[in-house]
């Protein structure tokens, strides 16, 4: 196998071209992570006083992960309509 091959399957140019848009790739996927270990971290913390041994609050845990996720989608898509043009408009009658 020729050592160019290599290269392109491992993706080495993507991070020499500054066009490939790398940086927001990964700008993106940072704050995605940093959101969903954030909020989802913070739903395992109970603020209440309770006994020693009483279980995690699940329900509370799987819709906070829910709702994170729900919402970077949501955001997400709207920055893409408005980078695209076509805004909350085009949003709201598709």
């Amino acid at each position: 196998m020729p050592e160019g091959n290599i290269k392109i399957n491992l993706g080495v140019n993507e991070l020499q071209d500054s066009k490939s848009g790398l940086g927001k790739a990964l700008l993106a996927e940072l704050v995605g992570n940093l959101l969903l270990n954030f909020f989802g971290c913070l739903s395992c913390v109970s603020l209440l006083e309770q006994p020693a041994g009483t279980p995690p609050n699940i329900v509370l845990i799987a819709f906070t992960f829910g709702l994170v996720i729900f919402t970077s989608v949501q955001v997400s898509l709207q920055l893409l309509l408005n980078s695209l043009g076509g805004g909350s408009k085009f949003y709201m009658e598709a």
